[in-house]
């Protein structure tokens, strides 16, 4: 997107390896030195695979996350409400 509009950038104090940016109206959190994280997705790239059917279970997850964040209004462990990790579980389990 090289006409994007970065429209907030912020660090946590708390957690100094985390860039949260708003670009296009979409928030975009950037971590770094996050293996956990690292793990996770090699995880779900791997039920993906079992899967098939064209990345189902990886758009599966987008919409849903789309669903959950911007309808339904129940997405965001910062917040106190459900995280990304058990979003991910729940569909991996649901797929199974």
């Amino acid at each position: 997107m090289p006409n994007s509009m970065l429209k907030r950038f912020s660090t946590n104090q708390k957690y100094a390896d985390i860039i949260r940016c708003l670009v296009e109206n979409i928030e975009v959190d950037i971590s770094f030195t996050q293996t956990g994280r690292l793990c996770t997705l090699r995880f779900l790239q791997e039920v993906d695979h079992l899967i098939e059917q064209d990345h189902l279970f990886k758009r599966s997850i987008i919409l849903i996350k789309a669903w959950c964040y911007y309808e339904s209004r129940i997405f965001g462990a910062r917040y106190g409400l459900i995280s990304t990790y058990a979003l991910e579980i729940l569909a991996v389990f649901d797929s199974i």
